[in-house]
């Protein structure tokens, strides 16, 4: 039993290093001859504005991943019971919701300056605390989250794009060479978070000790942004009601039906990752009747991040061969697949698990998180190239309505365990929560293999015209001021 359980987290290690090592590999293979050719790089003033925006911007990016792999395990070190673990964390996505509609509205009005350190000073606050084993302070703590958790990109990524364009008036094709840079050494980062939590629980014995780091990198980020970032904001004259924001993006149906698939698409699979990210600790919760040894939280995560850097790293390499509505149909149905061999092995009764199913859940759940890795920046570009640039970031803001529901609703609703007269667990119910996903993904797979002829039909009827044009162009933002000036098309890939 010993013996397995240190097999276990060996097993965790060994991938998330061997996955880690080939995508350095990749990535500095790939870059090399790009990094060369790469004109951006050979001017030391973009340079010198790269390293004051990534700087800050990673140390803030690795201070949220330090968290993930131990914040449902301290809540359940507290004693809480799954149905209050579930509605902390369904309080903290409705916070997000609520937070992600506001921030437009916000980003319109205040410096992106003081909102990125807006940002992480509620993120400091909330993993403050984390270190109070009271429910009010931790569901507060979780509002903390929920807020900061929607300022974490966009505010940071229109600091940049402002400073890029309009203050440095460099050329808007170099954009895509600092948010490469960006993604590629956030994932990387995410991967060493998962050590960094689990060596510093370890250390320190305490499961909230992760959470105290991640406060040193949030201050270190905040006081650099302090003393090396200038203010800057949305202009007064390009500012746009709320609400009139909001029925432009909507309108977009009307004039683009294929829009809505892409958008039922979004919405069933970034569902299916809420889920995900709530149900993986409790399902490896159970080993502890079957392992001796603790399960290593941190090096498990840190194996579920090397398989999105991967499956990344994939996306990137294929692009040019294969359509993006094709690495999408592939992405959807290889989670299908791991959520339906996930669901066929999960046990209906706590005592009919083994230490094998544990391993081949392990294994699913990093299947899965591939997927998640060639999925999200395939749907990134579906993004930007069919939805408006201008309504995109509210487009995305309405589309956390449903996906918030749908996520609560498998949380909330299909977390409650089957306890007896003694008030004993006696079934689990993450097979619900499984059953669920496999739900979601195979109407999401359905919807991207209609996605992917609508596509199809589309490019050869278009063939030569101004639509074929666009969606072959590149990630760039667009040239009138006003776009230039809004800053709403940056994303990770």
């Amino acid at each position: 039993m010993s013996r397995e359980g240190l097999t276990f987290n060996g097993l965790a290690y060994a991938w998330a290093i061997s996955l880690t090592s080939l995508s350095m590999y990749i990535t500095f293979k790939s870059r090399r001859s790009w990094f060369s050719r790469e004109i951006a790089q050979q001017n030391s003033e973009f340079r010198s504005l790269q390293r004051t925006f990534l700087f800050p911007s990673l140390l803030i990016y690795l201070a949220d991943s330090i968290q993930a792999p131990y914040l449902y395990l301290l809540y359940y070190s507290y004693g809480f019971q799954p149905a209050q673990i579930a509605v902390l964390y369904v309080v903290g996505l409705t916070m997000n919701l609520v937070s992600t509609i506001i921030t437009i509205h916000i980003l319109s009005r205040f410096g992106r300056k003081l909102t990125c350190l807006c940002c992480i000073a509620s993120g400091s606050l909330a993993c403050l605390m984390k270190f109070s084993d009271n429910y009010l302070v931790l569901l507060i703590g979780r509002l903390l989250d929920g807020f900061s958790a929607a300022l974490l990109v966009t505010p940071f990524h229109q600091w940049y794009g402002h400073e890029h364009v309009l203050s440095y008036d460099f050329p808007k094709e170099w954009l895509a060479s600092t948010f490469s840079t960006l993604s590629t050494a956030a994932a990387f980062l995410s991967v060493g978070a998962g050590f960094i939590a689990e060596f510093s629980e370890l250390g320190s014995s305490v499961t909230a000790f992760p959470f105290f780091i991640a406060i040193l990198f949030q201050i270190a980020g905040g006081s650099y942004i302090i003393k090396y970032w200038p203010e800057n904001r949305l202009a007064s004259e390009y500012r746009v009601r709320l609400l009139k924001q909001f029925s432009s993006a909507l309108s977009i149906f009307k004039k683009e039906p294929i829009v809505l698939v892409v958008c039922i698409i979004h919405t069933f699979f970034e569902s299916t990752i809420q889920l995900f990210i709530f149900v993986w600790t409790p399902v490896l919760l159970h080993s502890k009747r079957v392992f001796s040894h603790r399960i290593s939280y941190g090096g498990v995560y840190a194996a579920f991040m090397s398989s999105t850097l991967l499956g990344n790293l994939i996306h990137r390499l294929t692009q040019k061969r294969c359509s993006v509505t094709n690495i999408l149909c592939l992405s959807t149905a290889v989670a299908l697949i791991a959520f339906i061999f996930s669901y066929a092995i999960v046990p209906y009764d706590l005592h009919l698990w083994t230490a094998r199913k544990f391993f081949f859940m392990f294994i699913l759940f990093c299947i899965f998180e591939f997927a998640c890795g060639l999925y999200l920046p395939a749907m990134s570009k579906l993004q930007q190239e069919l939805a408006p640039p201008e309504h995109r970031t509210s487009l995305l803001a309405i589309l956390r309505i449903p996906l918030t529901l749908l996520a609560s609703l498998g949380i909330l609703g299909f977390s409650l365990p089957v306890v007896d007269s003694k008030g004993e667990i006696q079934q689990i119910t993450e097979w619900r929560i499984l059953l669920m996903g496999c739900v979601l993904i195979s109407l999401c797979t359905v919807s991207a293999l209609l996605l992917s002829v609508a596509m199809g039909r589309r490019i050869a009827d278009d063939y030569g015209d101004h639509f074929f044009i666009s969606f072959q162009r590149s990630n760039t933002l667009p040239v009138n001021a006003e776009d230039a000036e809004r800053l709403r098309t940056i994303s990770l890939s």
